[in-house]
């Protein structure tokens, strides 16, 4: 999880350090290669990264829940090499997740005018697959996201916290009662003696 948080902040670091730190903000990217790079540096990878994870939270906070909630259960669930099957399918569906977005658009090197200078940029068009399918592409894509990227994740996160508060409280509960019924024992045990 750390690791995908770095990397989250890793890749897009370069531009940003490039663009802003640099004072480079007010320049015109060009050629090509350089606005695929950033466009994959500064929006693709970020995303996979981030994607995986907030997944890998919920992991984590299902594993807390079935240690303390089903202790039996987790030595069965919760072995290393499930752990890892559980990693590597999440940064692979964060990758098909994301796998779209890499051939989703296509730069192309135009010439304009810039208060009367000729300039060099990028143009940025959708590739062809996604011509036909626009509106389609992109509302499924961003769909998908809010649901299973961001509500829903929330929503588990929430509900396993909750779910550990209420086991957490019963365990409080529990132990204060076993506290209470052996000094009751204990003061009958001393009236008694005396």
């Amino acid at each position: 999880m750390a690791i995908a948080d770095l990397l989250t902040l890793l890749f897009p670091a370069p531009w940003y350090f490039y663009m802003y730190t640099l004072n480079n903000h007010w320049k015109i990217l060009h050629p090509t290669y350089a606005c695929y790079a950033y466009y994959y540096m500064i929006e693709v990878i970020p995303a996979f990264f981030h994607t995986a994870s907030i997944w890998f939270t919920l992991l984590l906070a299902g594993q807390r829940y079935i240690y303390i909630c089903h202790p039996t259960t987790a030595r069965t669930w919760c072995t290393t090499p499930r752990v890892i099957r559980a990693i590597c399918t999440i940064f692979l569906l964060a990758l098909l997740h994301q796998i779209t977005r890499f051939f989703d658009r296509q730069y192309v090197s135009v010439r304009f005018l810039l208060n009367d200078s000729p300039q060099t940029g990028c143009q940025i068009l959708s590739s062809e697959w996604v011509a036909d399918i626009e509106d389609y592409y992109y509302t499924s894509y961003y769909t998908f996201r809010i649901i299973f990227v961001h509500i829903g994740p929330c929503a588990a996160l929430v509900v396993f916290n909750v779910l550990l508060l209420i086991a957490l409280r019963e365990a409080n509960d529990k132990r204060l009662k076993l506290f209470n019924n052996s000094g009751q024992q204990n003061n009958a045990e001393n009236q008694r003696k005396i």
